[in-house]
């Protein structure tokens, strides 16, 4: 939503009179294009109740705040999916290039278990 578009939006909730602050808050909202307010921040900045809120056309419905939930959680479960896939295969290929070091010296680098070492060093030496 432009910054035009939110304060034709918001002027229907608001008497003329509260318009220059209404384009002022909002004006605030849109002045820093590194940081943008929420709808929620803005909502309260403008004193909007539930109901305003409710019978609003915005994106404050129940199943698009349900919908960007999902959404947000799938993007942090592939986050994660990614780090461990990243965490695992560095520590693949520390392992194997440190094959011939003890194991208790690489579960200490590794922040793992002996067993995950040998386990590991099975797997590398089964490869090669």
């Amino acid at each position: 939503m432009t910054e035009d578009q939110c304060i034709e939006f918001c002027k229907k909730y608001f008497d003329e009179s509260f318009y220059p602050e209404l384009e002022s808050t909002v004006a605030k909202a849109y002045y820093n294009s590194f940081y943008r307010y929420r709808y929620t921040l803005i909502a309260k900045l403008l004193e909007f109740t539930d109901e305003d809120i409710k019978e609003s056309y915005s994106c404050f419905s129940e199943e698009r705040k349900a919908e960007a939930k999902k959404k947000k959680s799938r993007i942090q479960c592939e986050k994660r999916k990614q780090k461990n896939a990243d965490f695992k295969s560095d520590r693949y290929e520390y392992i194997k290039e440190n094959i011939n070091e003890p194991v208790k010296m690489l579960a200490f680098a590794c922040n793992c278990s002996a067993r995950t070492i040998n386990r590991i060093k099975a797997e590398i030496r089964k490869g090669s």
